[in-house]
């Protein structure tokens, strides 16, 4: 009997290290002892000495530290330190992310008095850790790893009121996984990511917003440390450290709120890469010094110190139009595997400034593509497996995007062609004296021109909407909290500036061709009115043949407002975007917990706005 239960330890501790060493997807979760107290200097390759907690074993007494792991990711308990220094199977060196836990009075662990097995089978691992403050108060906190998982989940119990993430961070990124559908463009966002590179910021410590995740760029372009915490009262800060380029964001930091905290690691040699744009020429094609390291959904920020400008890789080159700048290459692309970038006037403009080309461009996964390999996980795929389905769909919004039906009108025949080809298409029948043999053609590029001024009004609408909701929340917040005015004083300064150039530029010239007072609620019916009026007289001198029609036609055609209103709509996303980073950006500098919860609320109102679906990054 002493043989056989000797000989089921025996392969039991030599399956989980098969396991181990085979680095295949059906890796165990395992709990070591490592039967002896480490010190400063770790190596965990000689654990030769270590000894494996059978599964499902659970009343074990440890001789030394503890330590999870699942063949992705190992956690190491630090008792003499009160440390958890977490590794990934993937590093080619052993530098491990540190993990503090912090107590409610703020006071960081110091050692670790004990460890209980609360959990031990091949799918999941889980230890009850008791630590102590050098003020001796103890603070109880569960740890869990799941079978092929790439993140831990922190749970607090008694006394715990953060945890903190040590490790040299690049960039920080508040990623923005809030989508909306673009007819003809596909998946864009609603709400820009937002980047806080420590060298932008003189300030020791700087409050993050809450928005369920973050990516930490670790320096060397090989690892992306994510945090990721169900919906709360958490409170997210960074403290950073160092001069020039050895400046970095240290610790981040997430309270509880009685909450569980994930912290993932993702880790390939170019998992994200920095681009100085000094580097690139302007307007050309440039293939950059990069190779993806796996297939997923990529993404590129354009820096601007404390600002940028969030665009998705396109899966090949790729030209569109766009109001304000007429057709522009996409600033981003994959030809095969090599990346590409083009810099054009809409990347290299700052509030209608251009800017000098002394800054960077980010480069970093997000989320999940088709065809992706299964093994391969992004930081989107940590968020849905922290929060679940429910929350990330939540969070994506599906089922609240904002669209019109911009094909054709109720019984009419569908638009051949949009309204700028349309137009052109236009003269173009004009010009060769064909108009009146083709009079039907030329009523359905006129019917496709009227449903884009349609469209576009409908959005100017959407968008007005929004923008008083946002600020009617800064006048009542300015009543309910003075201490707030300064910040809340700065965002209705944006919209201010964003409803003078509307008015100057767009409303103003069309209230006084139409002879109206300038109501909103009168601007759509009369624009459409008059719009409607001069299609009609394009169709009459089609069908008339007159012999002035080509002089005529060229007076008429801009009269259409079609350029004017979706210009229009290209000013409120670009304003509207601006709001959403300059918010947080002062929040975060404040310091301020209630200065955050408003620009949050700021956020999120702007995202909503700026789901109306429309023309623009």
């Amino acid at each position: 009997m002493v043989w056989l239960k000797r000989s089921f330890l025996f392969l039991v501790i030599l399956g989980v290290f098969l396991v181990t060493a085979e680095g295949g997807v059906h890796q165990r979760t395992g709990i070591w002892d490592t039967k002896s107290i480490l010190g400063e200097e770790i190596d965990i390759g000689g654990r030769e000495n270590w000894e494996i907690i059978p599964p499902p074993t659970t009343n074990y007494s440890f001789k030394g530290d503890v330590a999870l792991e699942n063949g992705r990711i190992l956690l190491l308990f630090s008792s003499e330190k009160g440390d958890i220094l977490l590794y990934s199977k993937e590093a080619k060196e052993e530098k491990p992310v540190k993990i503090v836990p912090i107590d409610l009075k703020g006071e960081r662990a110091s050692s670790i008095r004990s460890a209980k097995i609360l959990k031990n089978n091949e799918d999941e691992a889980t230890l009850e850790v008791i630590f102590l403050t050098k003020s001796n108060r103890m603070m109880r906190q569960a740890f869990s790893l799941g079978r092929e998982k790439r993140f831990l989940e922190i749970r607090p119990l008694e006394n715990a009121g953060a945890v903190q993430v040590r490790t040299p961070i690049r960039f920080t990124i508040i990623p923005a996984y809030t989508e909306y559908k673009d007819a003809g463009v596909g998946y864009q966002q609603a709400c820009q990511d937002v980047v806080f590179n420590p060298r932008d910021y003189s300030a020791s410590r700087l409050l993050l917003p809450v928005e369920n995740i973050i990516l930490n760029l670790i320096d060397g372009e090989e690892r992306i440390v994510t945090i990721t915490w169900p919906f709360g009262e958490q409170t997210v800060s960074a403290l950073l450290s160092g001069k020039g380029k050895r400046r970095f964001i240290d610790v981040i930091q997430v309270t509880f709120d009685k909450k569980s905290v994930y912290i993932g690691i993702l880790e390939a040699p170019g998992i994200w890469h920095e681009v100085k744009l000094d580097e690139i020429p302007y307007l050309k094609d440039v293939a950059i010094d990069w190779k993806r390291p796996f297939p997923a959904g990529w993404k590129t920020n354009f820096c601007r110190k404390k600002r940028n400008l969030s665009i998705d890789f396109k899966k090949e080159r790729y030209t569109r139009w766009k109001p304000e700048e007429g057709f522009i290459v996409w600033p981003c692309w994959f030809d095969g595997e090599k990346a590409f970038l083009h810099l054009n006037r809409k990347v290299l403009r700052y509030k209608g400034r251009d800017i000098a080309l002394d800054n960077i461009a980010l480069i970093y996964p997000l989320g999940r593509e088709k065809n992706i390999p299964q093994e391969v996980d992004t930081p989107g795929d940590i968020l849905r497996q922290t929060l679940g389905d429910t929350r990330y769909k939540q969070m994506l919004d599906l089922g609240k995007r904002l669209s019109y039906a911009v094909g054709r009108w109720p019984g009419e025949r569908p638009a051949i062609l949009g309204a700028c080809a349309a137009n052109g298409a236009l003269l173009r029948l004009f010009k060769k004296g064909l108009a009146t043999e083709q009079a039907f053609l030329v009523d359905l590029l006129v019917n496709g021109v009227l449903r884009t001024v349609d469209h576009t009004l409908r959005q100017l609408e959407g968008f007005k909407l929004s923008t008083q909701k946002i600020m009617e929340f800064i006048s009542t917040t300015k009543k309910e909290n003075p201490r707030l005015v300064p910040f809340l004083g700065k965002m209705e300064k944006i919209l201010r500036e964003m409803e003078q150039e509307l008015e100057g530029r767009f409303y103003t010239p069309w209230f006084k061709r139409i002879g109206k007072d300038a109501l909103w609620k009168e601007f759509r019916p009369a624009v459409m009115e008059y719009t409607i009026e001069v299609g009609e007289r394009i169709k009459k001198l089609a069908r008339e043949g007159n012999p002035e029609e080509l002089v005529e036609v060229r007076v008429l055609r801009p009269q259409l407002g079609y350029w004017m209103t979706e210009n229009a709509t290209a000013v409120y996303r670009r304003h509207l975007r601006y709001l959403q980073q300059e918010a947080i950006i002062v929040a975060a500098e404040s310091e301020k917990p209630e200065v955050m919860k408003a620009a949050e609320k700021i956020r999120r109102l702007a995202r909503e706005a700026r789901r109306n679906p429309g023309w623009g990054f």
